[in-house]
């Protein structure tokens, strides 16, 4: 008896007196990593889900290769209190193991700790199951945020991301060319074979104050695109902030979240929104397969590859016109997943004519005023801001039509369509992945990069209101025989094929 008391004195001493806490923690990290003494440890809760294939990030190890071990190995571990997180990287898939939302104690001793900057994040390397104890079952603290209001304590703790809603509510959490991400049952029948060559995956939330987020899913993931539809309304989204580079999408924050599954998302189904529509191009739900253009009226798609003389598109909601400002052909283009999935057509990776193309040279875009443009009425519209978003990609499936264009975009706005002041940051645009076993650039997209500008209140309540989105930096993109080498950093082009695709383009209230 003496004994069994004395284990369980030990026990508890060892669990309640000897953890250390999260901010000593920190303070040992280094860069290239730090080895922790024996006696190190640590206790908190366990908030991921090792059932979750969602966790980490899964490495671009070679053009045609990506490793997913890293990402089953991937858990975190926030503080009682929910101040600070850790990530943890296990030392083997079976060694994460711990039930979500367990509270527990961690050796350390001999577990690698790294520090990595902008913004600050911690790592604990190399952490065994069978040095890990589970003490009971744990809520964590509710912890509530808007986008804007995250720091970077908030990494790698469990936040609830209050008022939000999908920027695109149309199709599912991945809208991509499915040929070319890892095999699931969701496309391993259609695949290519041997053409599992890229992960990186996400969508946009944005919320009631015109700030927007990067949902990150990883395309092993069996939910992300089942045939339900993306949900309609405005609620609340729950997960674990994270800060990772996604170059197939460019930057997308200094925040992404991870969520483990469908049931971290508590947004309704029911139509609801925070802002209001002013005017709207968007051929997902063009069934009828047509552009209704103020010159040449309205003109039917039937094949893929047929092109007209550029006109001015008229939306389908609203009023408005789209148009560029360079000599180019005009058509419809695949768009990827979108309503494919809500159609019952769920193994379907792509939509026909379900986006917009403007097809030239490369060299017509360099000219000084070489634009898309947007005019719209926003007369009789009130709010806190005007909102401008799209989706954009380049190129055809092919290696010829993926290079040699501008590679740096930004977004202007006008009043008067003369004067145009600048809104966004520098916007990269990708080209999409291509159909041929050669090698495929990290920075090649698996779909349209979706980009969300917030605008003055002031350009509410105008006659004409007029958008530019245009070629704004010196760099072309180019090939390079280094799959990993950044493609946008050319500065040389030529009178090679430029497809510009757009797969929605929408002005919008801030209510």
């Amino acid at each position: 008896m003496k004994r069994i008391l004395l284990i369980a004195l030990t026990v508890f001493s060892w669990t309640l007196c000897f953890a250390d806490s999260f901010e000593s923690l920190r303070s040992k990290a280094t860069e290239n990593g730090a080895v922790l003494p024996s006696g190190s440890s640590i206790e908190g809760i366990i908030i991921s889900d090792y059932n979750s294939v969602n966790m980490g990030k899964n490495i671009q190890t070679a053009w045609n290769k990506v490793d997913i071990l890293e990402g089953y190995c991937t858990g975190y571990i926030q503080s009682l209190d929910g101040k600070y997180g850790f990530r943890i990287i296990f030392d083997d898939l079976y060694d994460n193991r711990i039930p979500r939302f367990s509270k527990v104690s961690i050796d350390l001793s001999g577990v690698k700790i790294y520090k990595e900057t902008d913004p600050d994040r911690y790592t604990l390397l190399g952490v065994k199951g069978v040095n890990c104890k589970v003490l009971s079952k744990s809520t964590p603290v509710a912890r509530h945020r808007h986008i804007s209001e995250l720091t970077d304590d908030d990494i790698y703790t469990y936040v609830t991301i209050d008022d939000v809603e999908f920027l695109s509510k149309e199709g599912s959490y991945t809208n991509i060319q499915e040929f070319y991400v890892q095999p699931t049952y969701l496309n391993e029948f259609k695949k290519k074979q041997d053409s599992d060559w890229t992960d990186e995956a996400g969508w946009y939330v944005v919320d009631k104050e015109g700030s927007q987020m990067f949902l990150a899913v990883n395309t092993v993931c069996d939910w992300r695109r089942r045939g339900d539809r993306l949900p309609q309304g405005v609620g609340s989204i729950s997960g674990i902030p994270v800060h990772e580079e996604f170059r197939r999408y460019g930057n997308v924050g200094r925040y992404e979240l991870r969520i483990a599954g469908l049931g971290d998302v508590q947004i309704p189904m029911e139509d609801k929104s925070n802002y209001t529509t002013v005017a709207e191009w968007n051929w997902d739900r063009n069934y009828r397969q047509v552009l209704n253009c103020v010159s040449q009226g309205e003109v039917k798609w039937i094949e893929s590859t047929t092109r007209i003389e550029a006109d001015k598109v008229l939306p389908d909601v609203g009023s408005g016109a789209l148009y560029t400002t360079v000599s180019a052909k005009m058509g419809l283009t695949n768009d990827f997943n979108t309503r494919s999935t809500l159609d019952g057509r769920v193994y379907e990776g792509a939509r026909p004519f379900a986006a917009i193309l403007f097809e030239s040279t490369a060299a017509e875009w360099f000219g000084s005023n070489a634009a898309v443009v947007v005019e719209v009425s926003t007369k009789g519209f009130e709010g806190s801001a005007l909102c401008f978003d799209f989706t954009f990609l380049a190129g055809m499936e092919t290696k010829e039509t993926a290079f040699g264009y501008p590679a740096q975009w930004g977004v202007a706005y006008s009043i008067d369509g003369k004067t145009f002041m600048p809104v966004s940051d520098t916007l990269t645009l990708h080209p999409i992945i291509w159909d041929k076993a050669t090698n495929v650039p990290y920075d090649a997209a698996v779909g349209y990069s979706e980009h969300f500008v917030t605008m003055p209140a002031f350009l509410l309540g105008k006659e004409k209101v007029y958008f530019r989105i245009f070629p704004a930096g010196q760099y072309v993109v180019e090939y390079h025989d280094d799959a990993s080498a950044s493609i946008f950093t050319g500065q040389t082009y030529g009178n090679s094929v430029f497809d510009l695709r757009f797969g929605k383009i929408s002005v919008k209230a801030l209510k």
